[in-house]
Formats: structure tokens, sequence, C-alpha cells
């Protein structure tokens, strides 16, 4: 049977350029002799020569050829089908992401990987740590308990890094599965991690900012002998705990926004479907990460 406009060819194998996907199928035979078929996976038109290996043949029943209208179209169109450059630890992007996160990703898609990105997980995480072990010491004097000791303190800043790193993880997995069966994404779990990984020092950048308020307005002060403050110290711990508050809400809608932007597009998914995936996967990495406390603080003889 000759190549006829309307007749299908079956291969083998037929990979997609957007998302890499490699099944066999049909393939449809265009009026200009190439064969066209759509990604199962993530929906993009593919596009390749006939062979001399096809032969063209009748569809078969039941048979439904897939159109564009059967998908949706690609939010970052050629992104996933581009040559990826030599994998880096790509710093100028990691600083665009304050001001424009959306260019800054999809750079970063392509110039970095999921080595690079856990190096940075690791890094920052080993500063948050260290810095709320800090602020954990000025706080027992703002609540009015006994300082811990340096094993203890020690075995603290540990557990903070383990529940770091694996708080991370399990968010940025859970966001991917999440943006795949519920909002039929990519389900790229690499990039995910990877985009969000260079999310993460700006997480550690703001809550370091948080602590920075919490401790320059309570500082000096008792929280357990609140009935005996003057109206100065009611007043300070008024304005700054205002401070905080504001802070506090500011810097997790722009760190939703971020990640949300990260998964959108890790998974080719919009930012709201994306922002969605982000707060089932921080419910569960905060589910898991406070049962990982729980379990690691009885053996160190830790209580809070």
């Amino acid at each position: 049977m000759s190549m006829s406009a309307g007749s299908v060819v079956y291969s083998k194998s037929i990979r997609c350029p957007s998302c890499g996907l490699l099944a066999s199928g049909y393939l449809q035979v265009r009026g200009d002799g190439t064969l066209e078929s759509s990604c199962s996976r993530c929906g993009a038109t593919i596009l390749q020569p006939a062979s001399a290996d096809l032969v063209a043949q009748m569809p078969p029943q039941p048979y439904h050829v897939h159109t564009r209208h059967d998908h949706r179209q690609s939010r970052y169109p050629g992104l996933y089908s581009q040559p990826k450059e030599q994998p880096r630890l790509d710093l100028g992007n990691l600083a665009r992401l304050a001001y424009a996160p959306t260019r800054a990703l999809t750079s970063i898609y392509r110039s970095s990987d999921l080595r690079w990105a856990m190096v940075l997980v690791l890094v920052f995480a080993v500063v948050y740590s260290a810095a709320s072990a800090i602020v954990t010491a000025e706080t027992y004097d703002v609540v009015g308990m006994d300082h811990v000791g340096w094993p203890e303190a020690i075995a603290l800043g540990a557990l903070e890094l383990l529940v770091a790193v694996a708080s991370f993880l399990i968010f940025a997995l859970v966001s991917s599965i999440v943006a795949s069966e519920m909002f039929g994404g990519r389900g790229a779990r690499g990039p995910t991690v990877t985009l969000t990984g260079y999310c993460f020092p700006w997480f550690v950048i703001v809550s370091i900012v948080l602590m920075a308020i919490f401790t320059a307005g309570f500082s000096g002060l008792e929280l357990n002998q609140a009935e005996h403050w003057s109206s100065d110290e009611i007043e300070r711990a008024f304005v700054w705990g205002a401070m905080l508050v504001a802070g506090a809400i500011l810097g997790l809608l722009w760190l939703l926004v971020l990640v949300a932007k990260a998964i959108g597009v890790a998974n080719d998914v919009s930012t709201g479907e994306a922002a969605l995936s982000a707060v089932v996967g921080a419910i569960v990495a905060g589910l898991v990460s406070f049962a990982m406390g729980a379990v690691v603080r009885l053996p160190i003889g830790l209580s809070f």
C-alpha cells in the first residue's frame, strides 16, 4: 500500500522530542508524506520522515487519531526538546530568581542538574541548621529556659540538617507526583528536585530574616513574664510582633509563588496547578518531618 494521506504506519520506536518518551504505536501519514503522532505523556506533536521499513495500512479499529485538541498546549514550547548545556552551578540565575523567576528557572532547566542542586541544598541546609541553633539558644533566654549543653546543641544541629534535607526531598517528589497525577504534568522527578533545589537557598534566606526580626525584637524580653512588662516593653513587643507576622506572611506567599514556578517549569503545568501541588507536598513533608523529629529526639534526650 502506498503512503497515502489517511493511512497509518506502525513503528516500534517513536520518540517524543519534547519529553523524551520512547514508545511504540501508530503514526498517521500526512499529505506531504511525513508521519505524525502525538505524545501520550505530554501531548507534543511528533513528526518524523517515512522510512523504507514502514508499511502503510488502513487504521485499525478502534483507532483514534490524536490531535492538538486532545492535549493541553505546552506552557513552555520548545524548552524540553532543547539540548542541555554542560551542567554547572548557575549562581547568576540563582540570584535572578528573586526578580525574574520564570526566566531564571527556564535557564536553570538547561544549565544545571540534580547534583548541583543538591550541593546547594546541603550547603544551605547547614547554614539553616547553624542559624536555627543560634536562635534556639536565644529563645531559651526569651522564654526563661535553661541552656542546653554543647553535646545536645550539636545533636540538635544534626537533627535540623537531617530533617531539612529529608523534608525538601519529600516536598519536591510529592509535588511532582501530584502535578503529574492530578494535573497531567510531565512527572519529571529529577527536574523538579533540581529547580526546587535552586529555590531552597531563598527559603533559608527568608527564614534567617524572620529569625533576625524575632531576635532583634524580643531579645531581652522574657515571654513567660509578660504580665510584668513595662508599657515600653509591651509597645516594643507589639511593633516587632506585627513586623514578624507581616514578614512571615509576605515571605511565605513569595516562596509559594517561587516554588510553584519551579514545579510548573519542571512539569509543564500552570502556576496555579503547581501551587496546589506545592501545598500538598508541603503538608506531606511537614507531617513526615514532624514524625522524624519526634522519633529522633527521643534517643538523644532532647525535649521541647
